[in-house]
Order: C-alpha cells, then sequence, then structure tokens
C-alpha cells in the first residue's frame, strides 16, 4: 500500500478561512476509501522551532521555507512509493509549497499539488518574473495539479501551466447524516423563512451586501456563522447587527452538530462573495436541503444551475433582497429547488471525491 502524504501548514483556532484544513481532516477522516483505493493517508505539517521563530515575516518565510525542505528531505528520503499531496493557497504559502514540490520530486517522489483559490490573482500580484518561474517549476515537476474550478485551471494554462498536468477536482461535503429528503425538508418551511451564512466575515464574501439587504426584506430571519478576519470590519458589523435586532442572529464560529442542526432547521443557504473556489458550505447546504442564494463566483456557476439556487450579482444588496422576496413568495419554487439540492448532493459525496482523487 502506497504512503499518500497529506502536506499544509495547519492553522489553528476558531475561522473557516483556510478550508484546506478541513479539506485535509476528512480525508483522514475515511481513510479506509484510500485504503480501498491502495493508499494510506497521513498528514505532513512543519513548524519552525521556538529558536528559530524570530516574528518578522520575509525573514520568517524564507527561514521557514529552508527548513521545511530541509526536515522533509530527512523524513522522506528513499520513500519512493510515496505520493507527496501538497495543499496550497496563495502568497509566501504557494513559493514555499512550490519549491518543496520540486525538492520532493528531484527525490524520486512523485508529487500532486491542489491549490485552493478562487482565481489566480490571489496566487500572484501581477506579472513577473516569480509567477514564470513557479509556473515552469510546476509544469516540470508536479505531476497533477489540481484546481477546484474550471475557471481557475484555464487561467493558470493561459499563465503558462501544462495543460496535461491541470485537473479540476471539485470539492466535497461531509456531514454527519446522510441526506435524507422527507425528514429533511420535514424540519423546514414556517411561516418566517431561515437563512444561513457560513463562512469569513468581511467585505469579499458580501457580508455589507447581505446585512443591507436583511434591512429591506421581511418574512426572513439570517444566521451568520463565522469569524471576523478583516481588521476594522467587526465593529461596524456588530453595529448593524444590533439595529436588525430580531431580524439576525450572529452565532460566531460553530461546527459540528451545532453547525449540522442550523442547516437542517434553515430554509436558504447565502453566500454572496465576490469571489470563491468551490465552497463547501454550498454543498453542505444542499446537502441539508437548502435552496441557494449565490453569486457565480469560481465553480458555483459551473456546478449550480436555476433549479439550485438564485444566482445575484457580486456588491448587490438589492439583487440579494429582491431573491429573497421571490422565494419568500414562490413557495413552490422553493420547495422544489429543496428537493433537487437534496438529490443533486448525492454527486459531491467525500467517499466519490476520494475515489476520483
Amino acid at each position: 500500500m502506497k504512503r499518500l502524504v497529506l502536506c499544509l501548514r495547519i492553522i489553528g483556532g476558531d475561522s473557516y478561512v483556510g478550508g484546506l484544513n478541513g479539506v485535509v481532516n476528512a480525508y483522514c477522516a475515511h481513510k479506509s476509501d484510500f485504503e480501498e483505493n491502495g493508499f494510506r493517508p497521513e498528514i505532513y505539517s512543519y513548524s519552525l522551532p521556538e529558536r528559530l521563530d524570530i516574528k518578522f515575516g520575509p525573514l520568517n518565510n524564507i527561514l521557514y521555507a529552508i527548513c521545511q525542505r530541509h526536515d522533509a528531505k530527512k523524513k522522506f528520503r528513499g520513500c519512493t512509493d510515496a505520493v507527496f499531496h501538497i495543499h496550497t493557497s496563495r502568497g509566501q504559502m504557494f513559493v514555499r509549497d512550490v519549491l518543496l514540490a520540486r525538492a520532493m520530486s528531484r527525490m524520486g517522489i512523485k508529487t500532486v499539488m491542489t491549490i485552493h483559490v478562487g482565481s489566480i490573482d490571489t496566487v500572484f500580484k501581477g506579472t513577473g518574473l516569480l509567477k514564470n518561474m513557479l509556473i515552469k517549476i510546476m509544469s516540470r515537476y508536479i505531476s497533477a495539479v489540481l484546481f477546484m474550478s474550471n475557471e481557475v485551471r484555464g487561467e493558470f494554462i493561459r499563465a503558462g501551466l501544462d495543460e496535461k498536468k491541470a485537473r479540476t477536482l471539485y470539492n466535497f461535503y461531509d456531514l454527519p447524516e446522510a441526506a435524507d429528503e422527507n425528514g429533511l425538508l420535514s424540519c423546514k418551511g414556517g411561516i418566517t423563512l431561515r437563512a444561513v451564512y457560513f463562512g469569513s466575515l468581511n467585505r469579499e464574501k458580501g457580508i455589507r451586501e447581505l446585512l443591507e439587504a436583511m434591512e429591506r426584506t421581511e418574512g426572513v430571519t439570517l444566521d451568520i456563522c463565522g469569524s471576523a478576519t478583516e481588521s476594522g470590519f467587526e465593529g461596524w458589523f456588530d453595529g448593524k447587527c444590533a439595529e436588525l435586532k430580531d431580524k439576525v442572529k450572529y452565532h460566531g464560529y460553530v461546527g459540528g452538530k451545532e453547525k449540522y442542526g442550523l442547516l437542517k432547521r434553515a430554509d436558504i443557504l447565502l453566500l454572496p462573495s465576490y469571489r470563491e473556489g468551490f465552497p463547501i458550505s454550498t454543498l453542505e447546504g444542499i446537502a441539508s436541503g437548502c435552496a441557494l442564494v449565490i453569486t457565480p463566483a469560481g465553480a458555483m456557476k459551473e456546478v449550480y444551475t436555476d433549479k439550485n439556487a438564485v444566482f445575484v450579482r457580486p456588491g448587490s444588496a438589492g439583487d440579494i433582497a429582491d431573491a429573497l422576496a421571490e422565494l419568500c413568495k414562490n413557495r413552490v419554487r422553493l420547495r422544489e429547488m429543496q428537493k433537487n439540492n437534496i438529490r443533486y448532493s448525492a454527486q459531491f459525496t467525500v467517499n466519490k471525491h476520494i475515489a476520483s482523487l
């Protein structure tokens, strides 16, 4: 049985940022699915020794890259039957991970990389020598580069990535209970509809427009779950939630059974992001029988249609308010979307994702 080394930098704290942590944790929770395909997953997460952590960003990044490669070479030297699966996203993390992939490949270890972003622009700031160099390294040394949407895959190919190595692998959901249509639908459809939002609290997620839409919406309450990730945004958010009183309830970060309980009781899942890769929260929403109100960001426009979702323009509070009003008024359409989504979600189980991987 081959070793599948899942490489990422584990980020602590209660946050939806770094959804790649959740993906890797789900992989490890489903080891038997990997073993059926001949792989034994394990996590490799490197941290700088405290004596080297000098708390100065640029120098810390250089030290981390050097020490991580040294540590990985020592741990995996001679492991030519292993597959090194690096999970990465943007900025200095991306640079370090591409250089690590080259080092592993030069040791004879097959390397795969999954890039968890919604746009190439979040990985590279503009053009330049560094971008061209990293894409050449990826094309030469990485066996397969996996993306969460065809759109981002195309952006990397146009930037020079070898098309034969670029693949799209959509995200998955991993909930504690299998989707039960009758049971889920029996929890929904009250006089007042319940909407839910899961994600980071920042401008790019469309939170400002979402709360502005709730100001002009009647017949809907909103549960918001997540942590602030933008400096200065929390004060505005707290003030707006206080103004909206009983219309909006902020739960902070939630997970596990509490999260699934909110999903089961919700009629609608909202995600008006400016940009996305393929948010797992939408898959959790459809598997829990929620209709979607979303923007056509990232993979969402590739995967969902008007049978699953009402699409709104990024940055438009008016579109969100109109979508909520339509679903409040047209309960037949709402129920059909909920039924369609429960059935459609069967294509995105963690088991099917692992088999495709």
